[in-house]
């Protein structure tokens, strides 16, 4: 007999990949200078034009492949590489800053907060409530995930010799 309910379980190791692809493609996003909502931090919260020219000219110091131009969160590339899968749940898992002083960083940039100045307008988010994640990277979650049930809908299929089954999605 067919068990419906294999068919739309997803084990550890599956949730464990698809968190690190997750991650990958979200932190992609954000050093390719899109927010969560995937609008260009440049456009909605662009460097003032003393710091970008600082910046570029590697006065902060920082790592050289993240001293572009562009507004990407990335000055020596730790807070963004701190963020990693944090654990793995039966439905799911959870991703974020392994360190306090590299997530009160991502909280500031959230709240617009830059050294001494607060500059609200000038928020630089990567994730919320309303949209933890790029839509595109949501996306691929849902699709990965369509994947692997279509695998188990064609493993449950194929042991109780029920025939073949193809899926494409």
């Amino acid at each position: 007999m067919i068990d419906l309910k294999k068919m739309f379980e997803f084990d550890e190791d599956f949730f464990k990949q698809l968190g690190k692809e997750t991650v990958k493609r979200h932190i992609s996003m954000v050093r390719k200078g899109f927010n969560n909502n995937e609008e260009q931090f440049s456009v909605s919260a662009p460097y003032q034009k003393r710091y970008k020219k600082d910046k570029m000219a590697g006065k902060y110091g920082g790592d050289s492949r993240y001293t572009k131009g562009n507004v990407n969160l990335s000055l020596t590339g730790k807070m963004l590489d701190d963020i990693k899968v944090l654990e793995i749940k039966e439905h799911g898992f959870i991703y974020g800053s392994k360190t306090a002083s590299q997530a009160e960083k991502i909280n500031a940039h959230a709240k617009g907060m830059f050294g001494k100045n607060t500059n609200t307008a000038k928020a630089r988010k990567i994730s919320d409530r309303k949209n933890a994640l790029p839509e595109t990277v949501g996306v691929m979650i849902l699709k990965e995930m369509g994947k692997e049930a279509a695998r188990n809908i064609s493993k449950e299929v194929r042991k109780n010799n029920l025939g073949k089954v193809v899926i494409q999605i």
